[in-house]
């Protein structure tokens, strides 16, 4: 069995503290604030807002997400050994959000009017539309000072940074909508960013200052080459899931009962996104540590990375996936059926699909294997845009939550062989009959709900699986993972990007 680094742990969980303690006070406060607008701006002006909120978004995922990355990755690699060039990789980073969250900006406030009156179907949105696209510019700025601190490993500073900027966002966005309407609510919103946006950048000035990091304006063009190689394939890897996700919801919505079909599937999905923030408290601490540390550890943060995410997210989902009327008593009588039984069983196996790959995708980041990354998630849009049309036409929200099942789970079999190459993952753990005994558990739960095994057998099921999944996860820890990711990085393989 693999010894375990307790300085490394000790830095993956003052991240993960620090990281999901900012996350709740942020998100927490802004979605009280969402409940008092809902109130305030009653249900056909909060809609028009959240119709608003969702076109913003998908401009604002081309801007943020590939930088953010870049900048976690190559500051915690570069900040000690080689400072100078962490300096100018910030700077290009920052530079390079400037230019294209100012370009996306100008260019969504030129189509807003269009955008309001022929894809919106209501005029009246054009004003608080073109307010909206300042959330461009502001969230790249964001995206890239944040990245930066996770970098440096500021987890805590992040964390204050945010429960400040959200107590303080709250309160504007409140303000503002009581005071001027929807228009109001965007406004509060761009409020919040430009704190965010603020606060973070002073943050990161700060962390440079400390770390010996110069900002240096003069040479950071020599840095480039970055832009194809790493931030281009993360932005596309990031773009990817909102347009996919956004065509099979437009598609469902047309069927005879679509929006109750999307209505039940959204409801099951919260557990899926209760999961996903719990496990996401790890990747920024894990993605900054794994790049810093590199092969250098023996292997304690290898086994961290690929196990941690993965456990976390089966020991979540593992009740819901057998018991899950559950979640029906949370969402009351509506939904205690045996139809949104099977969509939460269903959703709750995507997530265990999703968290089991998390630590391998920080292993693709970390490798410069990022443009493998695109091809993964390129399958996974055909497949999901395959698989909903066709099963939720037929068997309604089960099968549109069946789809993005098998896209998932069909997604990652096809992968696995590639991975297996890259040296991603081995053969002896991805083979390991103690893996497969985890995943057989899981997914025969599913299975349990699906084919209507009753309630009683399902409960003596959920303590089986428990202890088998705590047996496997034991025997697990002595497990080869795979190539470590900076040694993935640095070999000559014709496969590499």
């Amino acid at each position: 069995m693999g010894s375990l680094d307790l300085n490394q742990v000790r830095r993956v969980a003052h991240g993960a503290f620090w990281t999901l303690s900012g996350s709740i006070a942020s998100r927490g406060l802004t979605m009280l604030a969402m409940i008092v607008v809902a109130r305030l701006l009653g249900v056909a002006d909060f809609g028009r807002f959240g119709v608003i909120r969702s076109t913003t978004d998908v401009f604002a995922i081309l801007v943020g997400f590939g930088l953010s990355v870049t900048a976690s990755k190559h500051v915690a690699e570069l900040r000690i050994s080689n400072p100078a060039r962490a300096g100018r990789i910030i700077v290009l980073s920052t530079a390079t959000a400037t230019v294209l969250g100012g370009f996306l900006t100008a260019l969504f406030w030129q189509i807003s009017p269009y955008l309001a009156t022929h894809y919106l179907n209501d005029s009246s949105l054009a004003g608080p539309l073109r307010l909206s696209s300042w959330y461009l510019v502001l969230n790249a700025w964001t995206g890239v000072f944040s990245g930066t601190m996770n970098g440096f490993e500021a987890f805590r500073r992040i964390a204050i940074g945010n429960a400040c900027v959200g107590a303080a966002g709250a309160l504007a966005i409140i303000a503002f909508s009581y005071l001027f309407g929807v228009n109001g609510t965007v406004g509060g919103y761009g409020a919040y960013y430009l704190m965010t946006a603020g606060i973070m950048g002073c943050f990161m000035l700060g962390e440079m200052r400390r770390s010996g990091v110069p900002f240096s304006l003069g040479s950071s063009w020599k840095e480039a080459p970055l832009l194809y190689r790493f931030s281009l394939p993360a932005l596309i890897v990031g773009a990817i899931g909102g347009p996919v996700n956004w065509l099979a919801y437009a598609y469902t919505s047309k069927l005879p009962e679509g929006f109750k079909i999307i209505g039940v599937f959204s409801a099951a999905r919260i557990i899926q996104l209760i999961v996903i923030q719990v496990g996401m408290s790890l990747h920024s601490p894990l993605l900054v540590i794994a790049a810093n540390v590199g092969d250098k550890d023996g292997g304690s943060i290898e086994r961290i990375n690929i196990l941690a995410s993965w456990i976390l997210g089966t020991m979540a989902i593992v009740v819901p996936i057998c018991i899950p009327e559950i979640v029906g008593l949370v969402f009351g009588g509506k939904y205690q059926s045996s139809e949104f039984n099977n969509v939460v069983a269903l959703t709750c196996l995507s997530s265990y699909v999703m968290m089991y790959k998390q630590g391998f995708n920080r292993v693709i980041t970390v490798g410069n294997l990022l443009w493998w990354g695109v091809l993964d998630n390129v399958l996974w849009g055909l497949l999901l845009l395959g698989f909903v049309p066709l099963l939720s036409t037929e068997y309604g929200a089960t099968g549109f939550a069946a789809g993005f099942a098998l896209a998932y789970a069909v997604n990652f079999i096809a992968i696995v062989p590639l991975y297996l190459r890259l040296g991603i993952m081995s053969h002896e753990f991805v083979g390991s009959y103690k893996s497969l005994v985890i995943s057989g558990l899981v997914v025969a739960g599913a299975a349990s709900v699906l084919v209507g095994v009753p309630l009683l057998y399902r409960v003596g099921f959920l303590c089986f699986a428990a202890a088998g999944i705590c047996w496997a996860f034991v025997g697990l820890w002595g497990a080869r993972f795979g190539v470590h990711a900076r040694a993935v990085a640095s070999r000559p393989a014709v496969l590499r990007s």
